[in-house]
């Protein structure tokens, strides 16, 4: 693989920035990593020198491609590149492909052929100019626009995440430039206000990052990976020993088993043991799911369904007014928030997400039908689906009136065999991600545990697991082209 998905495998453009800067302004095998914020460059020097071992170093170097854009520079030596590139790939804080092409353009306007870069989207910055062409929608937005567009978004979530019981102003939803930050400074911000001295506790399999940072950060994570009842009656036996933890992180639904928590439970244990809790619903996606009544805080990747086009990403983070430590965790984002979505990265994502309720929708449909051809297929041993899952309840609790089971399913064939020859024969988009308008196929378990598969398996992750992201597809033809994939299983 030479590209991926861009936490994983530094953009292109991203890449010619750095060695630019490296050309510049480093020393001898020196390497870069560009941030949008000095804060953020001196998390990643602490946790390279942290996790580098002995005398391991780092030092910053501070650039400016305009007026009203600043951004910090980590130097580290060679030999200590993979550590930086974990920091960049745990957080998701380093800078986004389109403010790597704008700083291009700035700060060495000689050279213009980005990687990856069309010339007529570099040709504005070569004139100085102070607005982006976005030819979808027809028209021009400058800059100046941004924060109207960052504006919208909140309003847009905070509109969706309101129900009659339970009211939340935009003031309360906060955004970041990938989902893997709005993780990270959740974590940070409970850090800040309930203190750095207590564990966490991971209820199921997490994304393999989001276990990192409760993990590499702070005091550490108590990991209970099958998301099961036992594994609350432990919980609850370890809370009940005198344990303090600082809070519980969950999906909802899981990825990629689709299981659904018992966020009801999870509730009252959090009230009678005294942690937050922090669901990432991602999968479930806030036109399908209400999770705020049983959360401190919300997080999601706004990557996902809500853009949809698979052309910029985001994140929210959504704190519960009604929360135990509301008062708590705004203090501590006060002191800790930095409004790091680049300014072009939030005018797409705000057109992008214009019409997600109705896009969610329609993708429901679809993977619920995509779901019952592969339930139904005698060569698949099993769905992880919600419909198809034992933890249906606990998502039917969750599930909005007018909301469906997401567009997400997993595919266990009975043979390993089987599972290869559906994938290299199915014909649809194949790589990383989910939410996409266009229906994506994975081999999920080799892509994001490649070196752990024995470590996910005893969890129900299965290595020859497919994971399936349904998309906008005319119905009938969609379920056409797995069944041709189906069919190549009998050749």
């Amino acid at each position: 693989m030479h590209s991926g998905y861009p936490r994983f495998y530094i953009h292109q453009t991203i890449q010619k920035l750095c060695r630019k800067l490296e050309e510049q302004y480093g020393r001898a095998n020196e390497r870069a990593f560009v941030f949008p914020s000095n804060r953020i460059a001196k998390r990643c020097r602490e946790f390279v020198v942290k996790f580098g071992g002995e005398n391991a170093s780092a030092r910053i170097v501070q650039v400016a491609p305009s007026d009203t854009c600043r951004l910090s520079v980590v130097l580290v030596p060679g030999s200590l590149f993979p550590v930086a590139k974990k920091y960049w790939q745990h957080t998701g804080e380093g800078i986004s492909s389109r403010l790597a092409e704008f700083s291009l353009a700035k700060l060495f306007p000689e050279d213009l052929s980005t990687s990856g870069a069309a010339d007529e989207e570099t040709a504005p910055h070569a004139a100085g100019a102070a607005e982006f062409l976005e030819e979808r929608f027809g028209r021009n937005l400058g800059l100046d626009h941004a924060q109207d567009a960052k504006n919208a978004i909140c309003k847009r979530i905070a509109s969706k995440a309101s129900t009659e019981g339970n009211h939340v102003d935009a003031e309360d939803v906060y955004l970041y430039p990938t989902g893997m930050t709005s993780i990270f400074s959740a974590h940070r911000a409970l850090r800040g206000a309930r203190g750095e001295q207590l564990k966490s506790i991971a209820y199921g399999l997490p994304y393999v990052d989001s276990l990192q940072i409760m993990t590499k950060f702070g005091a550490g994570v108590h990991f209970y990976g099958n998301a099961s009842k036992s594994d609350l009656d432990e919980i609850e036996r370890l809370l009940e020993s005198g344990e303090k933890v600082l809070m519980l992180f969950c999906e909802f639904p899981s990825n990629p088993l689709i299981k659904a928590p018992d966020l009801a439970r999870i509730k009252k244990l959090a009230f009678k043991y005294d942690f937050a809790v922090v669901v990432d619903e991602t999968v479930g996606n806030f036109s399908n799911v209400d999770v705020l009544p049983y959360a401190d805080i919300v997080v999601s990747s706004l990557t996902k369904v809500f853009s949809g086009d698979s052309n910029v990403m985001g994140g929210s983070l959504v704190v519960n007014k009604r929360g135990s430590y509301y008062r708590q965790i705004k203090e501590a984002l006060t002191d800790q928030y930095e409004d790091t979505m680049w300014s072009e990265d939030a005018i797409y994502l705000e057109r992008n997400s214009r019409d997600f309720e109705d896009r969610s929708k329609r993708i429901n449909k679809n993977a619920e039908a995509v779901a019952e051809l592969f339930h139904s297929n005698p060569h698949v041993a099993k769905v992880h689906y919600p419909l198809y899952n034992e933890s249906k309840p606990f998502y039917d609790a969750c599930k909005r009136p007018d909301g469906g089971y997401g567009g997400l399913l997993s595919v266990i064939f009975k043979e390993p065999e089987q599972a290869i020859k559906f994938y290299d024969a199915v014909e649809s988009a194949k790589g990383p991600s989910l939410g996409t308008n266009f229906t994506l196929t994975s081999p999920y378990t080799i892509l994001a545990h490649y070196e752990e598969l024995d470590f996910v398996e005893q969890f129900g992750v299965d290595r020859h697991l497919i994971r399936i992201s349904v998309g906008l597809e005319n119905l009938d033809e969609l379920l056409n082209r797995f069944k041709l994939g189906l069919a190549a299983i009998e050749a």
